[in-house]
């Protein structure tokens, strides 16, 4: 009878081969003592092979999310194209379709790429859970046939090799949708004016709602999905655009905000900003009495980009241009 458990060989075995010269100065043991023993190793590695099926799942759960992300996002600068050149006429439509071609001949190559790597994962969990079940089943059997099968269970877990759970995919990157539909408004002999200034979502803190032609912000009290990217403010959201030399006039729409920074008495709903790069100016204005609020002199040693703010959830903080007063 199979009553010890050579470690050399890794394998059970009886007295009889024991006290044989095949296994002299072998380190032997029990087959019970034996098979707790090397259990518990396995046990250990199976605990390494479960966080990395959890680690697997959580980037397969990762991109799963940003293709449906990515779908939304998608959808979203789709209907932004229609509503925008829908504000036109007979003329812009096939301006309209040929744009939205556009729109999916473009994410086309990063839907098949997220597709690929959803693909990769689901081969490599299903791979891992089929190991990792067979790993349990080897331990789950009697010690004798546990020890008779202990070397290929230690080839299934060698086997196992560390994943790859980085996504790898690039972010989303929205179409440029105002710059396409300001290019045709001038092909249009300037039917429709270029904004001075216009928000930029991406630079948007998760409480502030920009309206989708970019030229309205309203505060919400609760944090909204955004994703996560190196521009994005904790508070507050920059414009578009910035500005390195020449003189810049834009209105704000700020409702019956305070203003802590400008010492009036009637504050007015409607400040107008004049920006004067060159000589270094910043003024705020009421352009309704024609006065100057206060002026920054400081000077601009680098490009510089508008910022707003607002905490009213009533009344959103609404930008247009200077000249539509």
């Amino acid at each position: 009878m199979l009553k010890l458990f050579c470690f050399e060989d890794q394998q059970p075995i009886c007295v009889v081969c024991y006290t044989s010269k095949k296994h002299e100065n072998h380190k032997c043991s029990p087959i019970d003592e034996a098979a707790g023993n090397l259990k518990e190793n396995i046990k250990t590695q199976m605990g390494r092979l479960q966080a990395m099926l959890a680690d697997l799942k959580k980037t397969q759960q990762s991109c799963e999310k940003q293709a449906e992300l990515s779908k939304e996002h998608t959808s979203i600068d789709e209907n932004q194209i229609k509503e925008e050149f829908e504000k036109l006429h007979q003329f812009l439509r096939d301006e309209e379709e040929k744009h939205i071609r556009s729109l999916h001949k473009e994410m086309e190559p990063q839907n098949e790429k997220v597709k690929a790597r959803m693909k990769e994962l689901s081969a490599q969990v299903s791979d891992l859970s089929e190991n990792m079940a067979a790993v349990w089943q080897d331990i789950e059997a009697e010690n004798i046939k546990f020890l008779q099968n202990y070397s290929d269970t230690l080839k299934r877990l060698q086997h196992s090799s560390e994943p790859n759970t980085v996504p790898e995919l690039e972010e989303y990157q929205h179409y440029p949708i105002q710059t396409v539909i300001f290019t045709t408004w001038a092909r249009m002999q300037n039917l429709v004016e270029h904004p001075p200034v216009t928000l930029d979502p991406e630079t948007a803190s998760s409480k502030l709602l920009v309206s989708q032609d970019c030229t309205s912000v309203e505060y919400s009290e609760m944090n909204m999905t955004v994703s996560d990217n190196p521009e994005r403010l904790y508070v507050g959201v920059l414009a578009s655009q910035g500005f390195s030399s020449g003189v810049h006039c834009w209105d704000v729409e700020q409702g019956n905000k305070p203003l802590s920074d400008i010492d009036c008495i009637e504050r007015p709903n409607i400040i107008r900003l004049q920006l004067d790069f060159d000589e270094g100016e910043l003024r705020f204005i009421d352009p309704f009495r024609n006065i100057c609020l206060c002026t920054y002199t400081g000077g601009f040693p680098e490009k510089v980009f508008p910022y707003f703010c607002t905490g009213d959830e009533v009344t959103p903080l609404n930008v247009f241009p200077a000249n539509k007063l």
